[in-house]
C-alpha cells in the first residue's frame, strides 16, 4: 500500500493478522499509532509479538516513543528490524537474543538506555547491527565475538566504557567498524 495518499488510523486489528510477512506503508498520510515513515506516534504495542510471520518491519523515522515491547522476542521469522530515528527510550529487551533469523537490526538515533544485552550474541545470521546514537552504557559484552557473519557494527556515540574485547578477533567478514565518541579505555587489541 506504500506510495499512495492513505490517510487515517491503522486499526488495532491488524495484530490479528498472524501470516502477515510484509507491511508496507511507506510514503502516506497515516497518523496515529504504528507503522512507517509517516507520522506515527505513541508506543509499539505488545501486540506486535502476535505477527509471527512478520519478516521485515520498518518503522524507521516516525515519532514511535515508549519502549520496544519484550514481546518483539516472539517473531521468529523477523530478518529485518528497523526502529531508527524515533524516540524509543528503555533498554535493549533481552529478548532480542531470540530473533534468530535477524541479518539487521537498526535502532540508531533514539533515546534508549542500558547496556547492550549478553543475549545479542545469539543472533547468528546477525551482519548489521547499528545501535549508535544512543545513551547506551557498560561494556561490549564479548558475546559479539559469536556474530562470525558481521559486516557492520556501529556503536558510535553512546557511553560505552571498558576495553575493545580481544575476542572481536573472530569477526573475520567486519567491513565496517565505528566506536568513536564513547568512553572506551585500554588499548587497541593486537588481534
Amino acid at each position: 500500500m506504500y506510495t499512495n495518499q492513505l490517510n487515517g488510523y491503522v486499526p488495532h486489528s491488524i495484530g490479528n493478522l498472524s501470516n502477515l510477512k510484509v507491511l508496507d506503508l511507506f510514503e502516506n498520510n497515516l497518523s496515529g499509532s504504528l507503522p512507517m515513515n509517516n507520522n506515527f506516534s505513541g508506543s509499539i504495542p505488545m501486540e506486535i509479538g502476535n505477527l509471527k510471520s512478520l519478516s521485515n518491519p520498518e518503522l524507521n523515522i516516525n515519532q514511535l516513543n515508549g519502549s520496544i515491547p519484550h514481546s518483539i522476542g516472539n517473531l521468529s521469522n523477523l530478518k529485518v528490524l528497523c526502529l531508527f530515528e524515533n524516540n524509543l527510550s528503555g533498554s535493549i529487551p533481552v529478548e532480542i537474543g531470540n530473533l534468530k533469523s535477524l541479518s539487521d537490526l537498526e535502532l540508531s538515533t533514539n533515546q534508549l538506555n542500558g547496556s547492550i544485552p549478553h543475549s545479542i550474541g545469539n543472533l547468528s545470521n546477525l551482519k548489521y547491527l547499528y545501535l549508535n546514537y544512543k545513551n547506551l552504557s557498560g561494556f561490549i559484552p564479548s558475546s559479539i565475538s559469536n556474530l562470525s557473519n558481521f559486516k557492520h557494527l556501529y556503536l558510535s556515540h553512546n557511553n560505552l566504557s571498558g576495553s575493545i574485547p580481544s575476542s572481536c578477533a573472530n569477526l573475520g567478514k567486519l567491513t565496517h567498524l565505528y566506536l568513536n565518541s564513547n568512553n572506551l579505555s585500554g588499548s587497541i587489541p593486537v588481534t
